[in-house]
């Protein structure tokens, strides 16, 4: 029953692109383009000219940074997204998602060529200086399909408001497109987040950081925030940052050594503040959806994140969230996961964490070419503990041994610490998989004393299933998914008031991992997956 062992080299840069982008083909705009700018397949490139862009469209593209200071490349970054949100306001707008712009713009760096291959009808570029307090920003808009200025106009704050400039801007672009707006959609465009500069200038920057995902990046982000509610303790999107970066900490760790609960305890508290501040602030409900989630809460996850659906549609963050609350480490539903993966990555192909999670998903539903190519992705970004740790599950459940322990120990080296601390809950916890590695190396000795055991924690009881199928003992690993179904979860999440989504909603992903697909020949295996399905309220088909 031990998987084969395979040699397989490491995938070129070439390889993953390729497999990547077979995967999402039907989801996102294809990595590369034509020699004139417009996404493959070349032979129909006539034919995608010849459809017109939708009228009122428009590209907000990335600033350039004329500043002194290269540190200042995060408001060059930031401002064009900003600017988009605002524009998302103005309903006869239709605006391209600011990571979807930044996609293309990494991969066709020339203004026309890329808003020619995002197809819109309009697109605004632009420059950004800061000298001390002053900034100062040149606009161009420009109609796509001529390459003709419909204007050009410098933007300027000598306190370094960038708040008033971003409403500035979106204001002159929003009557330039869509002609004389209504006065509430004025107000709505000039509504100010925050009266204080420099709080916002820290916001901005916590954002760059946040997207990152390492932890160093995210404790950054969790001081660049507080510093900025300290400077404005009624800026919600400042406290909604630091909520959602906060539950990465319990995620992913922090450096200040707290516990888990105590980091939790203040993403809930900051998560409460911003929601009491502004309940319009869809980063608020992001943040209050993954709080439910790391708390046991699935049915208050949902309803807070399609809160914050409603309120931003264009926000990946939120479409990763919805396919993290379904996926392996919670709901154990990947078919449910898998088109909200597809989505954030279709809003951000950048996103390595949806990546990487699209990837588990994959696995999931046994499609492990994908989820190799997928895991391949997530890592194309640099190095990463979390990473590299999962692509040697899906090595392992490939049957690549070779390739499973190289990344394992890859992992090691980059620095297991940085492992999420909240493995405990995934279908196959990081330390269950030690066993197994360890019998691809030869060696049974931690194995055979796993099966002797008698720990009765979750790690101990999956691993234990795991080390006895791949040895053939086919009835201790029954005897061991049996045991862990009967034995009670104090933490068994909630899908309704006081209504348990499972009744062993941890079996059930247990009983998910391909590699344990033979056993569901079994009668006794087919019992507990129908008792341990989920009954899921809010899901045709599944309540």
């Amino acid at each position: 029953m031990r998987p084969a062992a395979v040699t397989a080299a490491a995938p070129t840069a070439r390889a993953w692109l390729v497999a990547s982008l077979a995967i999402l083909a039907s989801a996102r705009p294809a990595t590369a383009q034509c020699p004139d700018g417009t996404p493959p397949p070349c032979g129909r490139a006539a034919a995608a000219r010849a459809a017109a862009p939708v009228r009122g469209s428009v590209a907000v593209l990335p600033f350039a940074n004329r500043s002194a200071d290269s540190a200042d490349a995060f408001l060059a970054e930031e401002l064009p997204e900003q600017i988009s949100g605002l524009l998302s306001r103005v309903p006869q707008l239709h605006v391209t998602s600011a990571t979807a712009v930044a996609a293309q713009w990494r991969r066709t760096p020339d203004a026309l060529a890329a808003a020619r291959a995002l197809r819109v009808e309009w697109f605004v570029s632009g420059s950004l200086r800061r000298v001390g307090r002053q900034v100062s920003a040149n606009i161009e808009l420009v109609r796509t399909a001529t390459a003709e200025q419909a204007w050009a106009s410098p933007f300027q704050r000598s306190d370094g408001d960038l708040a008033a400039i971003e409403a500035q801007v979106a204001e002159s672009v929003a009557v330039a497109v869509g002609g004389r707006l209504a006065p509430a959609q004025v107000a709505l465009l000039q509504h100010r987040p925050t009266r204080n500069p420099e709080a916002y200038r820290l916001y901005l920057y916590s954002r760059s950081l946040t997207a990152r995902r390492t932890a160093n990046d995210i404790e950054s982000a969790v001081r660049a925030l507080l510093d900025a509610v300290r400077l404005d303790p009624g800026f919600a999107a400042a406290w909604a940052g630091l909520s959602f970066s906060r539950s990465l900490q319990a995620l992913y760790g922090n450096p200040e050594g707290l516990g888990r609960d105590s980091v939790v305890a203040l993403a809930r508290s900051a998560a409460e503040r911003a929601l009491a501040l502004d309940s319009t602030v869809a980063d608020a409900w992001l943040a209050s959806g993954l709080l439910h989630v790391l708390t046991g809460d699935p049915g208050g996850a949902w309803t807070a994140l399609s809160r914050a659906q409603r309120l931003d549609s264009l926000n990946a963050e939120i479409e990763n969230s919805l396919g993290y609350l379904y996926s392996g480490d919670v709901l154990g539903l990947p078919e449910e996961a898998e088109p909200h993966f597809r989505r954030a990555l279709q809003l951000n192909p950048d996103m390595r964490n949806a990546w990487r999670l699209l990837g588990l998903t994959y696995l999931a539903r046994n499609r492990t070419a994908d989820a190799l190519a997928c895991l391949d992705s997530a890592l194309a970004h640099g190095p990463w503990a979390v990473g590299l740790m999962d692509r040697a599950w899906v090595r392992y459940e490939r049957g690549d041994l070779t390739g499973a322990l190289a990344d394992a120990a890859a992992a090691d080296s980059v620095g297991a610490g940085t492992l999420p601390p909240f493995g405990a809950a995934l279908p196959v916890p990081v330390i269950a998989r030690r066993p197994l590695y360890a019998l691809a190396r030869g060696d049974s000795a931690a194995a055979l004393a796993l099966l002797a055991g008698r720990g009765e924690e979750t790690s101990d009881l999956v691993s234990r299933v795991l080390v006895a199928f791949v040895l053939g003992r086919r009835e201790d690993a029954i005897a061991a998914l049996q045991r862990l179904r009967s034995l009670p979860d104090p933490h068994e999440p909630q899908c309704a008031a006081a209504t348990p989504c499972s009744t062993s909603l941890r079996t059930w992903r247990a009983l998910g991992v391909p590699l344990l697909a033979p056993l569901r020949s079994d009668p006794r295996i087919g019992r507990l997956l129908e008792e341990t399905r989920p009954r899921v309220p809010w899901l045709p088909g599944r309540r």
